[in-house]
């Protein structure tokens, strides 16, 4: 194992992206069995004590939100991974990619028929640009038009981030922007606390979610997905790969190996679906029953045929209606909803592929496992390993 290593995480532990973060440094810290974890109880815009400066240790992973943090890590002159920045001083090296966050997000509404795409970011940071950015260019692949909140021509980068205002969100200026935008609209919210205040912000314009306005966040927080109301959608950011990768950098830098990577971004998990875009934009009256039907019976549908009976129409008519108004077959929204629910299980279960696929509705497993290759691009083993990284189960490193 070799002598003891002792590092330091400068992460935030007020939100859930900090705490996935040090899940994932936790993970590898217990592979290596010799790496000893100290953090402060710390929020995002909190600066390290000055008692660190006597601090003899081997290592830091760091978020750091303001320039002054930074520098006064940096003059600790110990190995050092960056994982936030401000993309200029301060320039991260394991980060988020960001704009594959915009363009899931957008994929998102496009399963759900949205005719219109919207963002919002009260301030253009790095981070925040690159996620509209991906947004609007998958909105552009779509042919459809992106609605950007705030000022659509500025190319300058905030580099003071700051935590978010409900006054400043659940404003008449916002309120008055939510109801000026075509509806049904499927509307991108730069974070999850910023779109908790969106939703609040919805209920003063009197806007129905997600019948009118569809909202996503991005950081999967549960504590404010599930406690808002509606429950919030999220895009889940991969925390735990991040801090694993993070900490795999730091073993290189501590033991003099080379990084190959000057920045490496970290790809988003999955979105989490919950009751603010669990919809699917119609027009037709009847599609629209059918998908709630779907939504809620996915598992014990035994055909489109007995689906058609079911609403006393013909499969034809069903299937052509269906089209014109999902731009796709009741089949494959059943299956799409049925590895919707088969996704879900393999991130948060240890069932086995064949009851998964029982329990999602595919009463063939060989038929679950191609369906689930050709629209999740990789097999159910596959898909549990690449978003089980922050199970640990209930062994935990040393803490100091």
């Amino acid at each position: 194992m070799g002598s003891p290593k002792n590092i330091l995480l400068a992460i935030e532990t007020s939100r859930a992206f900090g705490r996935g973060v040090i899940r994932g440094i936790s993970r590898y810290a217990l592979e290596q069995g010799n790496w000893s974890l100290l953090f402060q109880d710390r929020g995002m815009l909190e600066q390290p004590q000055s008692w660190l400066k006597k601090w003899k240790g081997d290592g830091i992973i760091a978020r750091s939100a303001l320039p002054e943090t930074w520098r006064f890590l940096r003059s600790l002159k110990i190995p050092l991974v960056e994982l936030l920045g401000d993309d200029e001083e301060v320039f991260g090296e394991i980060v988020l990619d960001n704009d594959r966050i915009g363009q899931m997000a957008a994929e998102h509404f496009a399963e759900r028929n949205f005719p219109h795409y919207a963002f919002f970011s009260p301030e253009n940071w790095w981070w925040s640009v690159h996620r509209k950015n991906g947004f609007v260019a998958a909105v552009e692949q779509l042919n459809r038009e992106c609605i950007i909140y705030g000022n659509t021509k500025s190319k300058k980068h905030s580099s003071i981030y700051s935590l978010p205002n409900i006054s400043e969100i659940v404003s008449d200026r916002v309120i008055g922007w939510l109801k000026q935008l075509p509806k049904p609209v499927g509307l991108f919210v730069v974070s999850d606390l910023h779109a908790v205040y969106v939703l609040e912000a919805c209920k003063r314009a009197g806007l129905a979610v997600p019948e009118e306005i569809a909202v996503l966040g991005m950081d999967n927080d549960v504590f404010f997905c599930q406690t808002s109301s509606p429950q919030l959608s999220s895009v889940d950011p991969n925390t735990p790969l991040m801090g694993y990768e993070a900490a795999r950098r730091l073993d290189c830098l501590m033991n003099g190996r080379t990084v190959t990577k000057e920045r490496q971004y970290i790809p988003p998990s999955f979105v989490a679906t919950r009751q603010s875009t669990d919809i699917v934009a119609v027009n037709d009256p009847l599609v629209g029953r059918v998908l709630a039907h779907i939504r809620e019976n996915a598992t014990s549908i035994v055909s489109v045929y007995h689906l058609a009976s079911y609403f006393n129409v013909s499969t034809r008519t069903l299937e052509r209606r269906f089209k014109d108004a999902a731009n796709r077959s009741p089949e494959e929204e059943l299956i799409r909803i049925r590895l919707e629910r088969a996704k879900t299980l393999l991130r948060n279960t240890k069932l086995s592929v064949l009851e998964i696929a029982a329990m999602s509705g595919f009463a063939d497993p060989s038929y679950f496992s191609r369906s689930f290759r050709q629209n999740c691009k990789s097999t159910p083993h596959q898909y549990r390993k690449e978003h089980t990284l922050g199970d640990l189960d209930d062994t935990t490193p040393s803490f100091h």
